[in-house]
């Protein structure tokens, strides 16, 4: 294999704040190139307080144990004098964050080779609409599940997971194992990516890294991006469920409204600002332990039909990226509660889709 600075570049995939991900390809196979700059100290210090180094090391050890589900690194290189720039040329320093100034101007960068995902699940839920053919899509979803399983099982936190970082690769498997039980692929092998912020307990921390490590949830992140179609739905859920004893609790049986009219009349029973502080105050009793709250996708469900438009307004969201926005609901209603009540039991979560998907 060519030296990663000399590999041909076919085309730009993908661009974040701190990398740029390119298509490249060597002998005929596809291989992702990530470029990122670097601080001059994390470049040289080979320890796990050095993200690239943490990196490196976690892929290492997961992709080994587990290639269905984590990518493997081909080659990495620390490059010095570096002129990759993840903005354009045209861009003046003082447009570009503060906190981002001196990685933009180091003169180092990492460039790491990884195996290649054809495509990610937000694409699949997004525009191939996967979510209605059930089988597949909760094939996936399980995937997601034991992938965060995993990440928990060996001490690791990824900190950043949304369905953008959840590539999925095409494959001839029939079926792989998932807690001892065989489940069906439909062609689909889910493949976490982006680690540029993987942390294991273990690791030495610098405050900002304590500060995410200790507010973050895998698990949360991943369910806040199944949004919920229906707030009446929600609400009687919610209202029953959060109620119950947590040990002893069951899903009760959705009071199913045909008309938005008739679920809207029953939720005007409370003045809507009572209602949604109602939910928020449910839920994060559940969830307060790492800070995190549901409030932006809540409030987008709760207002969405009423002011839709003024809502996008709002937002500045063009047409073509609304449906990004639309509160749906990607899951099972029952299944959503129950991945909420056992947030820190993600085994749990895996059993019961087990047992009652496959």
């Amino acid at each position: 294999m060519k030296e990663l600075n000399e590999i041909k570049i076919e085309k730009e995939i993908g661009k974040g704040v701190y990398g740029t991900i390119y298509l490249v390809k060597n002998k005929g196979k596809k291989y992702a190139l990530k470029i990122e700059k670097i601080l001059e100290k994390n470049a040289k210090i080979k320890t796990s307080i050095s993200p690239y180094w943490r990196e490196i090391k976690f892929v290492e050890k997961m992709s080994k144990k587990y290639p269905d589900h984590f990518l493997q690194i081909k080659k990495h290189k620390l490059v010095k004098n570096c002129k990759h720039s993840q903005y354009s040329k045209n861009t003046k320093l003082e447009n570009i964050p503060k906190k981002y100034h001196k990685l933009v101007k180091s003169s180092y960068c990492v460039y790491k080779l990884y195996s290649y995902c054809d495509t990610t699940l937000a694409h699949l839920i997004f525009d191939k609409k996967i979510y209605k053919e059930q089988n597949k899509y909760y094939s996936l979803i399980l995937q997601v599940f034991y992938i965060l399983y995993l990440l928990n099982k060996y001490g690791y936190q990824h900190n950043d997971i949304h369905l953008w970082n959840i590539g999925v690769k095409y494959t001839n498997k029939k079926e792989i194992k998932i807690l001892g039980k065989k489940i069906p692929t439909y062609g689909y092998l889910v493949q976490l990516i982006d680690y540029g912020k993987i942390m294991h307990k273990n690791d030495k921390k610098n405050k900002k890294d304590t500060k995410l490590w200790k507010t973050t949830n895998d698990l949360l992140s991943f369910i806040s991006y199944l949004k919920i179609f229906s707030y009446g739905e929600f609400y009687n859920y919610m209202d029953t469920l959060l109620d119950s004893k947590k040990k002893n609790y069951s899903i009760p049986k959705p009071k199913i409204y045909k008309k938005y009219s008739d679920y809207k009349k029953d939720f005007d029973k409370q003045t809507e600002t009572k209602a949604i502080y109602d939910i928020l105050e449910k839920v994060n009793k559940v969830t307060e332990k790492y800070n995190y709250t549901f409030f932006y996708d809540l409030h987008s469900i709760i207002f969405y039909r009423k002011e839709q438009y003024k809502y996008y307004d709002l937002m500045r969201i063009s047409k073509k990226y609304r449906k990004y926005f639309e509160p749906k609901l990607y899951i099972d209603f029952p299944l959503y509660l129950i991945i909420i009540y056992n947030f820190d039991k993600i085994e749990n979560i895996i059993n019961y889709l087990l047992n009652n998907y496959f």
